[in-house]
């Protein structure tokens, strides 16, 4: 027998589907896959071991006593490497359905956490700022950052939302990504709900809305026209309650595969990137009709 050996740092399902082009050229000229190993190496490595023999040669009760010599062997890394050249589609479709597989992996584990996300939204009203109808039946959530251009026009969106669709409910989740000025930004807004919560879409507005560089100083004048208390909203932007949200908010963001922002959660609807309004009216229509039915 001759042994192929497949490494890869924690990768099965790649080396599942080179295995399967290896199988394909092997019956292709007459080899036989005898044994089959997976083994694991040091931290998350996969090897996977195949044992072939010439089926033309050697019948399968035979292929554990005898191993092939050294010229046989030289002769089946040249039939693979000549084969995989005059066949790339092979290695294109392995590599394409690994994509695929592991696209589909993705959703799934973005609808199971989408689904945590809506069922924590109901059970834990506290967990997330939330603005529209408290009783709504309907969820949407929104990952944003306060220096996103998208998520400024999304806002534009999310407002004609609580103007029109009175049966749904607005979960804001903080996600500051694109730089040092988004987490102070953020910070502050969180800071809000521990002192007023009526306050905070108040000062999301604000945020949402203001156009320059958000600094302490003009955080500063946006919570004095909102009527806060600046000192106390500083004090508690700092706090700890407010660093585990940030940090819980983007551990969200990444079991749904939301890497920038504006992201959308509408009940089992994941968006990634901006959607206007009349799209977002179609979902939450969408949606409604699966709870009726």
């Amino acid at each position: 027998m001759y042994w192929i050996t497949l490494k890869s740092s924690g990768n099965l399902p790649l080396i599942n589907e080179v295995y399967t082009v290896l199988a394909k050229i092997f019956k292709h000229k007459g080899l036989i896959i005898v044994k089959i190993r997976t083994k694991l190496l040091a931290g998350t490595a996969i090897a996977l071991k195949i044992a072939i023999t010439a089926g033309l040669l050697v019948t399968s009760s035979q292929a554990g006593a005898q191993s092939l010599k050294k010229d046989q062997k030289a002769e089946i890394n040249q039939m693979i490497e000549t084969y995989i050249n005059e066949n790339p589609q092979v290695i294109l479709d392995a590599l394409e359905n690994y994509r695929v597989q592991q696209m589909e992996e993705a959703e799934a584990k973005a609808n199971e956490k989408a689904g945590e996300l809506m069922a924590a939204i109901r059970n834990n009203p506290d967990q997330f700022p939330v603005v529209g109808n408290d009783d709504g039946n309907i969820i949407v959530a929104e990952f944003f950052d306060y220096n996103c251009g998208y998520c400024k026009k999304a806002f534009e969106g999310v407002q004609e939302v609580l103007d029109n669709e009175d049966d749904v409910k607005v979960a804001l989740i903080e996600l500051p990504i694109l730089g040092p000025s988004s987490l102070l930004a953020s910070q502050w807004s969180l800071a809000v709900l521990k002192q007023d919560k009526d306050k905070y879409w108040d000062f999301h507005r604000e945020l949402m809305t203001f156009q320059g560089q958000k600094t302490e100083a003009t955080l500063t004048e946006m919570a004095e026209r909102v009527g806060l208390d600046v000192e106390q909203l500083k004090q508690d932007a700092q706090s700890e309650d407010v660093q585990n949200e940030i940090a819980a908010n983007r551990q969200f963001a990444e079991d749904m595969g939301v890497s920038g922002t504006p992201g959308f959660v509408i009940e089992s609807e994941v968006i990634r990137g901006y959607v206007p309004y009349d799209q977002m009216k179609d979902i939450i229509e969408a949606e409604r009709q699966k709870k009726e039915g």
